[in-house]
């Protein structure tokens, strides 16, 4: 369980093979890759994404916190995952899903 902040500053491609749960905060400031491939619908923190790329491909909710993807891709791979996120100017939003919810 996550319960402070993770700063990610990464210019290569970090995988979360589980979940995440807890409420801290990440934030992603690099051009690498994050990818996230558990369950994280019990992740109350935010996500707050400066540049890059992060993928979440499993079933289920994205983070329930606030998610804001300043600049870069956020990526949401495989159906029935729901997601809320925030696009500021330079952020993209790419769905490879069959079904989605917003």
């Amino acid at each position: 369980m996550m319960t402070e902040k993770i700063l990610i500053y990464d210019k290569g491609e970090i995988k979360i093979g589980g979940g995440i749960a807890g409420a801290g905060e990440i934030i992603k400031r690099d051009a690498g890759k994050l990818l996230i491939n558990g369950d994280s619908s019990y992740y109350k923190g935010a996500l707050s994404q400066d540049c890059g790329t992060t993928t979440v491909s499993a079933i289920g909710k994205m983070f329930t916190g606030t998610n804001t993807i300043k600049t870069g891709t956020l990526e949401i791979h495989g159906d029935g995952i729901s997601y809320s996120v925030i696009l500021e100017k330079d952020g993209v939003l790419e769905r490879y899903t069959t079904e989605y919810s917003k």
